[in-house]
């Protein structure tokens, strides 16, 4: 999406060029509106010193005729509209747009004297050439650029008068003789301040949205380039966006905003019978899309759903019609073509016989447990060495009981239609000790070195709540099935029930653990744990212990 709006993007030398011509006509149109009001109080004044003759020989006072209020401008300001305002401009869509407010009624006499003496006072600004040109009928003046990049910029005259004669229900036929004799033609006037509120409605709520303008951007390329997407152009399509794009609970990349719009446009509001587009800057009920036909709202509505679901298969550069950009993944097998499509095994020449397919399929199988044998320096638990020479056994939780501080799980398997059961302080515990059952009475050694209460499984759940090894030194060089039964006892618990750490932090606070040394693999995980309980080291003041955990316990026993 990104490509695609740097590519429509307007070059730095044609904003330059706009951004000139633009302040250049708003300039010269200031020294108009001097130059008309200048105009206007030398009439004044001419025509006051002759009331004023005629006032001396009926023996009247020329000291009450004043000045004319500087603030009466005929006009009252220069205002940027469209693309402009917007910033929306793009490559072929440079619509410059400027709206010239007057205080009263604009006529066609007042555009003719401004368009009159605007190259005048374009030429005391600069030094590059522009053709002006009056256009009547849309009530507007051209001027145009002779360079390159030629562009055109249109300035409309309005005025707020033109709206509160439209809001009025009731006209009466004073107020329509009242009106000039040339005046502009009303419904471009009309446009014009329409396009005013449009510009400060967007510089409000469009502005402020991210990746909301360079959607807006792209949805007018494709208005310009696909003709079914030429009547939303404008002002519906940027309320869609809007709605769109503002309605998400967090800011939008310019990938999921213009998602976003078109699963919008695909859900059916344009079509008949749907909820329609309510206009904001108006005050009666408008619905923006009274333009548009049945068969218009149909053809978008279409093509938003082709767009959702190219857009789904990764084929978002169909609904941009760009070229798709280089895949920056390297190719996953060695023998991928040079497209890019890999094949899902190697081809190969030549008729094979079923006797050397099963001998390759041995290989093959050999390699794999090969690749998964057992490593001696990652020694494994009873669970994982009975899933590697059982795969696929179900372990069932037979039973709950005990406490909620120290409860007991009952775990069973069927392994050859023998069930075996074991219990534990855990799920996870109580499936170590059925693995070991079950691997004693299939004969195999069961002197593993992990431990069974505190295995890497139970302590990345979270279950390891108070269970800890049963190792102690007097225990550590005792024989495996010496060991089992140790290791299956529960947790240790002093003479007065509590836990050891909690009893010694007890008696003796600000205690510090520190960890002596790490041994063992991934699977079986070891740390030697030191605590000084006293400032003069001795013999009995160190304790050593270890714990075959995945990381250093909190909690050393």
């Amino acid at each position: 999406v990104m490509a695609k709006h740097s590519s429509i993007y307007p070059s730095s030398s044609e904003l330059e060029a706009v951004q000139t011509l633009v302040s250049t006509v708003e300039g010269a149109l200031k020294h108009v509106s001097d130059w008309i009001d200048q105009s206007n109080v030398q009439s004044v004044q001419s025509n006051s010193q002759t009331d004023a003759a005629v006032g001396q020989t009926d023996g009247q006072s020329d000291a009450a005729v004043g000045q004319p209020n500087p603030t009466d401008s005929v006009l009252c300001g220069v205002m940027r509209i469209g693309l402009v305002a917007k910033g929306l401009l793009i490559k072929q869509d440079m619509d410059l747009e400027l709206v010239l407010m007057c205080r009263e009624k604009p006529t066609e006499t007042l555009l003719c004297a401004v368009c009159d003496n605007l190259p005048l006072q374009i030429q005391k600004l600069t030094e590059e050439k522009y053709e002006v040109h009056r256009c009547v009928p849309e009530a507007a003046i051209l001027v145009c650029c002779t360079t390159e990049p030629k562009l055109t910029l249109k300035v409309t005259l309005s005025s707020p008068q033109m709206r509160e004669d439209s809001d009025t229900d009731e006209q009466v036929e004073g107020v329509e003789l009242s009106d000039p004799a040339d005046m502009l033609d009303r419904h471009r006037c009309l446009v014009a301040l329409a396009a005013l509120r449009h510009a400060k409605w967007f510089q409000a709520r469009v502005n402020g949205l991210k990746s909301c303008v360079i959607i807006l951007r792209i949805l007018r390329d494709m208005s310009n380039r696909l003709p079914a997407w030429e009547p939303l152009k404008g002002w519906p399509l940027e309320l869609i966006c809007e709605k769109a794009i503002a309605t998400c609970n967090r800011p939008l990349g310019a990938g999921e905003a213009l998602r976003r719009v078109m699963e919008c446009l695909a859900s059916g509001i344009l079509l008949p019978g749907g909820p329609g587009l309510h206009d904001p800057c108006e005050k009666k009920l408008t619905n923006t899309l009274t333009a548009m036909t049945d068969e218009e709202a149909e053809a978008i509505t279409y093509n938003a759903q082709h767009a959702l679901r190219l857009m789904a298969f990764g084929q978002i550069y169909k609904v941009l019609e760009m070229d798709p950009l280089p895949s920056s993944k390297p190719q996953k097998y060695p023998w991928s073509d040079r497209d890019g499509s890999g094949l899902k095994r190697p081809y190969e020449d030549g008729p094979t016989d079923d006797k050397d397919l099963i001998k390759k399929m041995k290989r093959n199988l050999r390699k794999v447990l090969d690749s998964k044998a057992i490593d001696t320096n990652q020694p494994m638990n009873a669970l994982m060495r009975l899933n590697q020479i059982r795969p696929g056994l179900q372990y069932k939780l037979l039973s709950q009981s005990g406490p909620v501080h120290a409860p007991v799980f009952t775990m069973s398997v069927d392994v050859d239609s023998t069930v075996h059961e074991a219990s534990g302080s855990s799920k996870k515990t109580a499936k170590l000790h059925v693995a070991v059952k079950v691997l004693q009475a299939m004969g195999y050694p069961t002197g593993f070195d992990t431990d069974l209460d505190c295995s890497a499984d139970e302590k990345s759940d979270g279950e390891g709540r108070s269970e800890s090894s049963t190792h102690s030194n007097n225990t550590t060089h005792s024989d495996s099935s010496n060991t089992l039964e140790v290791r299956t006892q529960g947790p240790i618990l002093t003479a007065s029930g509590k836990n050891p750490v909690m009893e010694l932090n007890e008696k003796r606070r600000g205690l510090k653990y520190e960890l002596i040394s790490e041994s063992g693999g991934s699977h079986d995980k070891r740390f030697a744990m030191e605590v000084r309980n006293a400032p003069a080291v001795s013999p009995l003041e160190l304790v050593v212990l270890s714990h075959p955990v995945m990381s250093p316990p909190s909690r050393p026993v």
